[in-house]
Formats: structure tokens, C-alpha cells, sequence
């Protein structure tokens, strides 16, 4: 059966529609017209049509929108079909909404975006009225397909639709099917879903246009019947990247209304999910306590807000969510993790099962260490130590129950070695893929490994290809023959730190006879005053000693040509040192008064090269230089006349001329 009414100002007005006088059907949905420019559809209309009856047509006359409410019975099949026939079509769009939930089930495009000969949204009515959506075990829900009501959102400013027995809660923070609206590869989240490498999952979104800020949303799946269960278990694949992830909560309730019940709580694990590609994870739970019952669970994804993305990056994903008769005679290890890290050696870990050894395999590599060497453990760790420093190594874990019985192998993680120190003459130019320039000077990008950067989220110094603006900083980099990365200091903020700095890795003297620090330096603000830019050295077990520091300007243009500052270093072939360079503001400002770019740790030429050369005093055909001598007796002096390509040299014994 069916009922159709519609709604006018908060009050309830029979339509001539009416297909039967059952006005309370046992799914209630609420279908609501929409136009942009609020003067009416213009001619244009949908039909809603329920199998077996004739469609009935609707239409918003005029005004912004119009809802009418819709009744069917159990096991009844509705469909919402645009029709077309009208004038601006794009400014028309509709959504339906599961009234027992609350829930906007569908959110169309606009009527120039549909299909006049299919419908765009289906579903059925599968409520008994008092239990919502029951199910039976095995039950399985993919996320995949648009059949299920599994509708991505079609822009950042709609949240698409959930299937009609699913239901979530959430303003800015929600649940949406995949994928992302203006998905950006920095902003978390899995490459593809678990199973065939398409976008059939469903993850937690953070909207960019709604002020609230959510720190959770909850997803709740139909209730689902345990009656022919002996030994029930629940499963789901779930994948956590994103720098503001909390946490994933998972709760179980009955059909007695009683409260949930927390059955795990989950973190991004490090090593688990390192990029987008990394796999999917799968955890499975015994519920054999609620056999013979009816239960529904529950998903908190749970989020922060200290990251340079201010709780955006928070991309929580499930997929392939079954419930089931618990068949295996060996348990899959789950949740294995790093547990500690060193330069040389690792711990992972994992939930125990009732194996009675595990069998774990590792290689060197980024991806699964198929055919790599195997270790036989007793217990739920495993320790290896002889690693290349600075390496990435993948683990997997599979059970051993008995002979010839052995579980699935978990899926693996990835670790990262700590970084040793660096053999001298060491340089960096910024120039490899691990230094990521971000899309805006709101976003620091990512540095190198084994560099250290202070971490505040509105003061730093950022990876830059190109200047803030025409007012401050380089045009290119010191050596623009690969990409032009650089760092510069850059101002988001209005309360600054006392200083914000970034260190360079470990770097070993044992090669050195004379060691010296090289660095290039752009400084070039016509608007902002120049704070101080000071360079430090820090020994392995020692001090802290600073070596240069300035506060002025080096160049009066974008375009003039870098600096290099050479700075001798006091230290032996046992040392182990680093180099902290720190910038202290003079006043706010979201510029970049200094620049830094290919820093090196060399051995001094043993002819060293002058430095300083300054003018001191110029006449109409005459100019004094001095520098300084750097340790030389004799000099070699070149100079030419402006726009000209030929080159004077004159050989001197003393540092002016």
C-alpha cells in the first residue's frame, strides 16, 4: 500500500493522490522539491511510483521547495524517476529522507544532470514497524554499487545517501559512501576499497563549508537476527589514515534498547597504513554471548583537531562488514603493529590466538615480503634486530594450530628504521621526491627524512618552490636545474613562538680533516622587518653552540642572486654533530623574510676562497674593494664592464685593491 501527502507550512494537506487510506504505511519517507532560484520547477516534475501501482506525478508550483510524505507497506519497492518537461532544469533537485531514522537517504543532482528514463533512487520497505530492517546471519554489506543506496555525494556541498536499514549521525563530520568529494591525496584515506580496487567503501568526511565543528559521527547497521547462530561472529576491514584520526569505536547493542556495548576501540597503528595504497586491515570479534538474539552495531569515528589540516585529515574507512558462523579452525592474527623502533632493530606485535606458534615473514621492501625468510616464535612478538638504518621493512604474521593447519596470513605492516647519522661530506638540496611542496602557504609540506622541524601548526619553516608574493622572497631556488625547493620561513598565526627552527639529520666527522658548514641565503622583503636568523651546531651527547646569525637583508631583489655563508666548525673526526637553524620574528607577519637553501658539511678547500667582498669607496673612474683573505697570500681579481662578456684579470699579493 501507499500514501501520499504533502506538506505546506508545517501543516499536513491530503494530496489527490492517495492510493489507499492506509496513511500510516510501515516505512515512511519524506520527499522534499527543491528549487535554487525559488520561483517553482517551471513545468518540470517527478513521478514516484510504488510496483504495482500507477505513478503519481509531483511537482513544486512554486517557492523554494516542497515536501509530501510518503507511506508503504513491508516488502513494497519505491522509485523516485525525474521526468523532465519543464525550463531550468538546474535549478531542480530533490531528496528523500527515511523518517523512522531521520536520515536524507538520497540527495539528487540537479534536473539537467538526470536520467529521464530510469529512475535515480530505489529502495524497499523491510521494516516490521517495531524492528527497522531485520536481517538474518550471514549477512554481508559491501558498500558497493548505487542499487544499495550507496550514493557518493556529487559535490562538497551534499553528503550523497546511505542505504535505507543503515543509519548515521553527524553535521560536519559524517559518514559517506566513496569517493571523497574534492579527495586530494594529502588528505588521508585509502587509494580503493578492499576488495576489487574500485570506491565501494564507506569513510568518515569532514565538510569544509559547515561551521560546527563534529568531533565524532556514528554509522549503525540494521538489526540483524543471531536465531540460527551457535558460535556468531561479526567482521569488518577497516583502513586510518590521516594525521587527525583519533580513533574508530565499535559497539554492539540488542533490540531491547538496552545501551551499547564497546567491543574495541582502534588507532591508527603505526606502521598499518603509511600512504593510500597501504592494505586494508581486517579485525573479526566473537559473539557468541549474543547467539539466538537480534543485535545492530555501531561505528564512532572519532577526530582531532592539531594538525596543520585542523581536523580535516580524518578519513576513517570501513568496507566488507559481514556478520557470520564462525568456521575457522585457526584464527587469522590481527591488529599487528609496531611496537618499538631503533636505527638497527624493530618489535612488532600482535592480538594472540589460540595458536600454539606463529610464523612470522619479513623482508626489505615497501610491499607484501612474499617469498622473503620466515621465523618460527612462541609468543605474540617478534623481535629483529641487524636492520639497515633509515629502511623501510614489511611484516606479516600467520598461526600455527597444528600440523597442516595454519591460518591466513595477517595483512602486513610497514616500518621505517631510525635514522643514523650520515657519513660527511653530506649536502641537501631539497630537491628529492620526500620534500613535498604543499598547494598553499597555509600548509607546511612535507620535509625530508631525518630532518626535525619545531612543529607549530602557524609558525614554520615551509618546503617553497615559488615566492609568497612579488613583495618578499626568491623567484627560483639557489640551483634551479631539478624542481627549485627551497625553505622559507612562513607566518600563519597571530600569537608566534620565541622561534621556530628545523635540524638537519645526524652527520659523522670521521672523514673531515677541517671541516666546514656551506649554506645559501635569500633575504628580500620590501614590507616585512627582518628578524634574526641564527645557525646552531649540536654534538652527539654535547652542547649546543650557535655559529652565524644576521638580520638584515642580503638582497634588495626577488631576482638578485643567493648568498652563500661559509662557517668554520671547531670539531674532530670523533664528532657527531647537527644543524639547527631558527628564525625569531620582529614582528608578525605572514612573509618570508629568509630563505635557505643547499646546506653542506664538507672539508675546507686548502685554498680557500675569499669572502665579504665589499665596496668600499667608488670615484668617477675608480672603485675600493676588500675582502677577506680566507688564508691566501695571492689573488686573482676579475672584472668587466656592465652588459659586457669580456673579462679583466689582474693578479694582486694583498686583500684591497
Amino acid at each position: 500500500m501507499k500514501t501520499i501527502t504533502s506538506l505546506f507550512n508545517k501543516s499536513i494537506l491530503f494530496a489527490s493522490i492517495v492510493a489507499s487510506l492506509n496513511m500510516f504505511g510501515q516505512c515512511q519517507y519524506e520527499l522534499t522539491l527543491l528549487d535554487s532560484y525559488g520561483d517553482g520547477w517551471n513545468g518540470n516534475s517527478i513521478n514516484v511510483q510504488v510496483a504495482g501501482f500507477a505513478p503519481s506525478s509531483l511537482t513544486l508550483n512554486n517557492g523554494s521547495s516542497i515536501s509530501y510524505n510518503i507511506g508503504i507497506g513491508l516488502g513494497e519497492t519505491i522509485s523516485f524517476s525525474w521526468q523532465g518537461g519543464g525550463s531550468f532544469q538546474d535549478e531542480c533537485s530533490y531528496t528523500v529522507k527515511d523518517l523512522f531514522t531521520g536520515s536524507v537517504i538520497y540527495t539528487s543532482p540537479t534536473g539537467n544532470q538526470m536520467s529521464t528514463s530510469t529512475p535515480q533512487f530505489t529502495t524497499q520497505c523491510s521494516s516490521t514497524g517495531t524492528t527497522p530492517c531485520l536481517f538474518t546471519s550471514p549477512y554481508l554489506e559491501s558498500f558497493s554499487g548505487s542499487n544499495g543506496g550507496w550514493v557518493p555525494p556529487s559535490s562538497q556541498f551534499n553528503t550523497g545517501s546511505i542505504n535505507s536499514c543503515w543509519n548515521r549521525n553527524g553535521v560536519s563530520y559524517q559518514w559517506v559512501k566513496a569517493p571523497f568529494p574534492g579527495s586530494s591525496p594529502n588528505l588521508g584515506g585509502p587509494s580503493a576499497d578492499n576488495t576489487n580496487g574500485g570506491q565501494g567503501f564507506i569513510g568518515s568526511w569532514s565538510s569544509p563549508f559547515v561551521s560546527t565543528l563534529d568531533s565524532i559521527t556514528e554509522l549503525i547497521t540494521p538489526y540483524i537476527s543471531l536465531d540460527d547462530d551457535q558460535t556468531p561472529q561479526v567482521a569488518f576491514w577497516y583502513h586510518l589514515l590521516g594525521e587527525d584520526i583519533s580513533r574508530l569505536e565499535f559497539s554492539i547493542s540488542t533490540d531491547t534498547a538496552g545501551p551499547w556495548t564497546a567491543i574495541d576501540t582502534l588507532y591508527p597503528n603505526t606502521g598499518a597504513f603509511v600512504n593510500p595504497a597501504s592494505p586494508w586491515h581486517q579485525v573479526y570479534y566473537d559473539i557468541f554471548s549474543y547467539a539466538g538474539d537480534t543485535v545492530s552495531f555501531k561505528f564512532t569515528a572519532v577526530r582531532e583537531f592539531g594538525s596543520l589540516y585542523s581536523g580535516i585529515d580524518s578519513r576513517i574507512s570501513i568496507d566488507d562488514f559481514s556478520v557470520y558462523e564462525d568456521t575457522m579452525t585457526c584464527d587469522k592474527p590481527i591488529k599487528v603493529e609496531l611496537a618499538s623502533i631503533g636505527v638497527s632493530s624493530a618489535q612488532i606485535t600482535w592480538e594472540p590466538t589460540s595458536a600454539s606458534s606463529y610464523e612470522v615473514q619479513w623482508g626489505q621492501s615497501t610491499t607484501a615480503p612474499i617469498g622473503s625468510p620466515t621465523t618460527i616464535v612462541s609468543a605474540n612478538q617478534f623481535n629483529l634486530t641487524s636492520l639497515a638504518p633509515n629502511s623501510s621493512y614489511t611484516f606479516r604474521v600467520r598461526g600455527i594450530c597444528g600440523t597442516g593447519n595454519v591460518s591466513e596470513w595477517s595483512e602486513y605492516v610497514t616500518i621505517e628504521t631510525d635514522c643514523g647519522a650520515f657519513l660527511a661530506p653530506w649536502n641537501e638540496d631539497f630537491e628529492s621526491s620526500d620534500w613535498v611542496v604543499p598547494f598553499s602557504w597555509f600548509d607546511q609540506g612535507d620535509f625530508g627524512d631525518c630532518f626535525l622541524d619545531s612543529g607549530n601548526l602557524s609558525f614554520y619553516w615551509r618546503v617553497s618552490r615559488t615566492p609568497y608574493n612579488q613583495d618578499a622572497g626568491p623567484n627560483t631556488d639557489h640551483t634551479p636545474s631539478g624542481p627549485g625547493n627551497y625553505l622559507a620561513t612562513n607566518a600563519t598565526g597571530t600569537t608566534t613562538p620565541a622561534n621556530w627552527s628545523f635540524t638537519t639529520p645526524w652527520i659523522a666527522l670521521d672523514s673531515l680533516t677541517n671541516p666546514e658548514l656551506k649554506f645559501w641565503i635569500h633575504a628580500f622583503s620590501k614590507v616585512t622587518a627582518f628578524g634574526t636568523l641564527t645557525t646552531k651546531v649540536q654534538t652527539l651527547g654535547g652542547g649546543i653552540t650557535a655559529v652565524f646569525d644576521t638580520s638584515g637583508a642580503f638582497q634588495g631583489t626577488q631576482s638578485a642572486a643567493w648568498k652563500e655563508m661559509v662557517v668554520p666548525l671547531n670539531y674532530g673526526v670523533t664528532d657527531t654533530i647537527r644543524v639547527i637553524f631558527s628564525y625569531k620574528p620582529k614582528v608578525l607577519s605572514n612573509r618570508q623574510p629568509f630563505s635557505v637553501d643547499d646546506i653542506s658539511v664538507e672539508s675546507a678547500s686548502s685554498c680557500p676562497r675569499p669572502k665579504y667582498l665589499r665596496v668600499e669607496s667608488v670615484t668617477s673612474n675608480s672603485v675600493d674593494l676588500r675582502w677577506s683573505t680566507g688564508g691566501a697570500l695571492n689573488y686573482q681579481l676579475r672584472y668587466k664592464k656592465d652588459n659586457s662578456s669580456v673579462w679583466t684579470v689582474i693578479s694582486l699579493n694583498t686583500n684591497q685593491t
